[in-house]
């Protein structure tokens, strides 16, 4: 059975403080303490803030060993990020530290495709098909949206119903090359075809427009060519 681990929702302040505090070069434990006295003016109860914690950690500290150059990349370009590329970044480490986080905004990104709308009741059908029915799914579901609602990604409707917010445009050549190589390794893909990466649905949240001269020339990704197909493939991150 797959751990789900996403059981609070997450302020993109908190993420932003979780990055600072990693680049003044705190230890972990020195992060989790100004991490707790912050959560705790939101949160009284010890086990949701120790929830929202972990989430925290996991995602940018406690980073998977096969996802510590992933992060540390992403923490480099958090010096330089604007604030909606910030945003991009702590989207692409959820990805690729919470599995359940990368389904939901897949089926999310394909129901706005096919309708610019998705039904919440809708969601948890097809992530129960993939998961299992299980409590605990259903309230890390209604948590990731409650986090993709706070951090202005969709908007709610109607009651169950939501829509996507304006598109970030991503401009910043490596923040793409960040957020294609989060999608890989979240998907376990060795590369995908550089056509389909402008249309993929987990980024519905972004317009990510690329050319082969941008993708030739950053940090982290190969790019070659497959019979006729230019294939963008990650390198070490």
């Amino acid at each position: 059975m797959k751990t789900i681990g996403f059981l609070k929702p997450v302020r993109v302040e908190w993420l932003n403080i979780t990055v600072e505090e990693l680049i003044k070069g705190k230890e972990k434990n020195e992060i989790r303490d100004v991490l707790k006295r912050i959560v705790s003016n939101y949160y009284k109860s010890e086990d949701t803030i120790r929830k929202i914690l972990t989430i925290l950690m996991n995602t940018w500290v406690n980073a998977a060993e096969k996802n510590m150059c992933l992060r540390d990349r992403g923490v480099d370009l958090f010096k330089i990020a604007n604030p909606d590329e910030k945003i991009a970044l702590h989207f692409g480490m959820l990805m690729v530290t919470y599995p359940i986080f990368n389904d939901v905004v897949f089926i999310i990104g394909k129901a706005f495709y096919l309708e610019n709308k998705f039904k919440l009741e809708y969601l948890k059908k097809r992530i129960f098909e993939k998961w299992g029915e299980r409590e605990t799914l259903r309230f890390s579901i209604d948590r990731i949206i409650k986090t993709l609602k706070d951090w202005g990604l969709i908007v709610s409707k109607n009651s169950g119903v939501y829509e996507p917010r304006t598109k970030v445009t991503i401009t910043n050549k490596d923040i793409k090359a960040f957020l294609i190589a989060c999608y890989l390794k979240a998907n376990e893909r060795s590369y995908i075809d550089i056509n389909e990466i402008e249309n993929l649905y987990s980024f519905f949240p972004f317009n990510i427009s690329v050319n082969l001269n941008e993708l030739m020339n950053v940090d982290g990704l190969n790019v070659n060519k497959i019979d006729s197909v230019i294939t963008v493939a990650v390198n070490r991150l």
